[in-house]
């Protein structure tokens, strides 16, 4: 296999990864889980990012330094609107709370603000039917991004 046909099936693995994380996202906020929904939500993003900075060549053992380098690499550069980076550290702090703070709880609202209504329209890859990846290779220029 060659090594841009293996990189390929990588990616794609993780935005497969990315997409289930958000289905389970929407079932979590329909069951009234809103702490799981938006863990789930937290951990589609990431494996978004995680798949566009491997499209560059670059892999992180933290979630904190895989966050700093997508928002050094896609967000100050322009790529992605600079109010993208403030969602990810809002979904990294409520899944923090909702993960492990045993007196506090995500609400409804936040949960629905940041899961389904926020993410289905921002960060959705954009595939080629053939192959199921990102039409030209370059992830990060084809994960669309809806800020209204």
């Amino acid at each position: 296999m060659s090594e841009t046909l293996e990189k390929n099936k990588i990616i794609e693995g993780m935005l497969l990864k990315a997409t289930g994380k958000l289905e389970t996202a929407k079932r979590d906020l329909q069951a009234n889980a809103f702490d799981d929904a938006v863990s789930r939500t937290y951990y589609a993003v990431f494996h978004a990012i995680r798949a566009v900075l491997f499209n560059i060549d670059l892999t992180f053992s933290s979630h904190s330094s895989t966050i700093g380098m997508f928002n050094k690499e896609f967000v100050k550069s322009g790529i992605f609107p600079k109010g993208f980076n403030k969602l990810i550290i809002r979904l990294f702090e409520d899944r923090q709370t909702g993960d492990y703070d045993t007196w506090i709880e995500i609400d409804e609202e936040t949960a629905t603000s940041l899961t389904i209504t926020g993410l289905f329209s921002r960060l959705i890859p954009t595939t080629s039917s053939e192959t199921g990846l990102p039409k030209d290779g370059k992830y990060a220029g084809n994960l669309k991004i809806a800020f209204e």
